[in-house]
């Protein structure tokens, strides 16, 4: 059974296994579906699988109760995995910048992109790059990406689109509510995966590293990668960053 992905919408519970690296992805369920998760990510971890969590925090209306339990649950999740992404969906509607259903919709983007950036970063076809703060890139195999992921344990995710390389890393850094964290001084690790559907050369990957960080003032270290998509719109840049740490 190869890279399926299983969506359980009455729950909030998306899935993605990758049999041949033993991963998981979990995201919060309602309910005391969580104690299920829970033994499945020991097994899993146990058996020296990579084990990555994305957490959906519940909106404030959700009431006390369901804010406990969350919070109970990404206790756990960080213990049985290791990392897990953040997602903090109330943010949105503090903020007065869309309604439940754009809310909703967002959240489940923002789900998306996480798999499929982490789906890239253990893919073995997909180059990759380790940037270290002094500029210099190495190749970066899909087994050496998982050990470094493995050293941390929570993350936050941001992402955009734009026309030009700039715009595209100001809406994924500077828009997405979801990331709330400068870059300047991030004690850890940023994960930049940059989509278009041009193919990227050398040059354009180190002019999205130069513009990446002039424009976020990063001095840590990123893992790079740049992907093809025939199916992003003619000259649209699309950018997922996700911070470690």
């Amino acid at each position: 059974m190869d890279n399926q992905i299983e969506f359980v919408t009455d729950l909030g519970l998306a899935r993605l296994w990758t049999w041949w690296v033993r991963m998981w992805f979990e995201i919060a369920a309602y309910g005391s579906e969580h104690i299920t998760v829970v033994d499945i990510l020991k097994r899993v971890k146990s058996a020296n699988g990579l084990v990555v969590g994305i957490m959906l925090k519940p909106f404030s209306f959700e009431g006390r109760r369901r804010q406990d339990e969350v919070k109970d649950l990404l206790e756990q999740l960080q213990e049985h995995t290791n990392f897990c992404i953040v997602v903090d969906t109330n943010v949105l509607l503090e903020k007065d910048l869309v309604t439940l259903d754009e809310a909703l919709k967002t959240a489940n983007s923002a789900v998306l992109m996480a798999i499929n950036a982490i789906s890239i970063l253990i893919s073995e076809s997909q180059k990759k790059h380790l940037v270290s703060p002094q500029n210099v890139m190495k190749e970066l195999k899909a087994s050496e990406a998982m050990k470094i992921l493995e050293s941390y344990k929570e993350a936050k995710i941001g992402f955009g689109a734009g026309y030009n390389i700039k715009t595209s890393i100001m809406r994924a850094v500077y828009d997405c509510p979801f990331l709330s964290v400068g870059l300047k001084d991030l004690d850890g690790i940023v994960i930049c995966i940059v989509a278009s559907s041009a193919v990227m050369d050398c040059n354009n990957e180190n002019d999205f590293l130069h513009t990446f960080r002039q424009t976020t003032e990063c001095r840590g270290g990123i893992i790079m990668s740049t992907v093809h998509e025939s199916n992003v719109e003619t000259n649209l840049i699309m950018t997922t960053v996700i911070t470690v740490g």
